[in-house]
């Protein structure tokens, strides 16, 4: 899902500053996932996982991830951090969103 979001906005995966994860809690989803953002953008990106202080919204984690997404790029840092180190700025987060069905998917959003 993440290598998909990149090819169709047409970023390659070192101009990524952050990522919104969707970890939540569960071992096995978050390991899963951190595992899939290394391989396809590295291991030096800021991973931060919103739900740790907002919780967990169910299909509303998609629309929370991209909120927050955008005010990392009006200026706020990402946080809370799991992986990774924050940039001076922001300008190009991919935001994923995992189900509890096994279903995955990425977006970008980046500045203008």
């Amino acid at each position: 899902a993440i290598k998909g979001a990149l090819d169709d906005a047409g970023i390659s995966p070192d101009r990524v500053d952050a990522v919104c994860s969707s970890a939540a809690g569960i071992v096995r989803y978050d390991a899963a996932e951190l595992h899939a953002i290394e391989t396809t953008i590295g291991t030096s990106v800021a991973v931060a996982a919103p739900k740790a202080m907002w919780g967990e919204c169910f299909a509303g984690s998609a629309a929370l991830g991209m909120a927050t997404a955008c005010a990392w790029l009006a200026g706020d840092a990402p946080a809370p951090l799991v992986a990774g180190r924050a940039k001076k700025e922001t300008r190009v987060v991919v935001v994923t969103a995992v189900g509890y069905y096994g279903n995955v998917s990425a977006v970008v959003l980046r500045k203008p």
